[in-house]
């Protein structure tokens, strides 16, 4: 089953092992979303006609300007950002094998791949874009969107009706400054992405920075945890009694993810779910 994403022109075959990640095809995302009697006994809105019309679009493009591997720029490209030499590249997460994020906030968690490798490169080039015409390339965008699906997929291996009760999606926030600095914000993209994949709201008031921190960069886990202490705040609106998604791009220690959630439950969530594009092998101060 093909999706697309509306924002970035991503397309990918969710859940096909020969595409992006090892996870089997039975559990494609689609499931989770309305199913195509539901859809079918709508009636059309403006925005069906809307993703029609970019549907179309998009396939005339890629007949006319063939789809090019975002890493080595081989062609022509089906679905993936990535051809398939590509993909073997990144370090995927097997499903159950990454370390248990927020245990005790969060009721299940998944990453798309380790950071490490190919994946800490193209995580690297979407969150600190370069300069000039370098830095307007979509490649790395398209791949992070590909890592944070890979992440839902592994959710959903186990058949855990989790997924299903999401009501919202919420993006790890940011401050201002630093998304002015940036020009967009990486874990808000990405939930646009899960969103769309799984056919849920994104909730960007949910959650809010309430501190500036300085960068995380380089601090050991528990140096983390005392800096992102009180960083956060559930919004007023949406989160008491809600079942969460929380989004970030990359997980190192877990310690603003924890901060995060905890934020949430503070705030009534019901229960909190999380996925993240890349996290370290291990969650500790090493």
């Amino acid at each position: 089953m093909e999706r697309r994403h509306p924002q970035t022109g991503g397309r990918r075959v969710v859940g096909d092992t020969n595409t992006l990640s090892p996870v089997s095809r039975e559990h494609s995302l689609v499931r989770f979303g309305k199913s195509s009697t539901e859809r079918a006994a709508e009636p059309p809105c403006p925005r069906d006609w809307a993703r029609w019309a970019y549907a179309v679009l998009q396939a005339a493009l890629d007949w006319t300007l063939p789809r090019a591997c975002a890493g080595c720029g081989a062609t022509p490209l089906a679905t993936s950002a990535l051809c398939a030499p590509c993909r073997h590249r990144i370090p995927w997460c097997a499903t159950g094998e990454a370390p248990a994020l927020a245990p005790g906030l969060v009721a299940r968690g998944a990453a798309g791949a380790w950071y490490e490798g190919a994946a800490l490169t193209w995580l690297r080039r979407y969150k600190y874009p370069g300069t000039g015409l370098q830095g307007l390339h979509p490649g790395p965008a398209l791949v992070a969107g590909e890592l944070i699906e890979a992440a839902l997929c592994a959710l959903a291996s186990d058949a855990h009706p989790s997924l299903e009760t999401i009501e919202a999606v919420v993006p790890l926030p940011s401050p201002a400054s630093r998304i002015r600095e940036r020009g967009f914000h990486p874990a808000g993209h990405l939930a646009h992405v899960a969103a769309a994949a799984l056919g849920r709201p994104v909730a960007p008031r949910a959650l809010r920075a309430v501190a500036l921190r300085p960068s995380q960069t380089g601090l050991s886990r528990s140096e983390r945890r005392r800096n992102v202490a009180g960083a956060f705040a559930a919004g007023p609106r949406g989160v008491r009694g809600s079942s969460l998604l929380l989004v970030d791009d990359v997980v190192t220690t877990g310690a603003t993810l924890e901060s995060a959630a905890a934020a949430l439950r503070r705030g009534g969530a019901r229960r909190v779910l999380a996925i993240c594009a890349a996290q370290a092998r291990s969650l500790s101060d090493g």
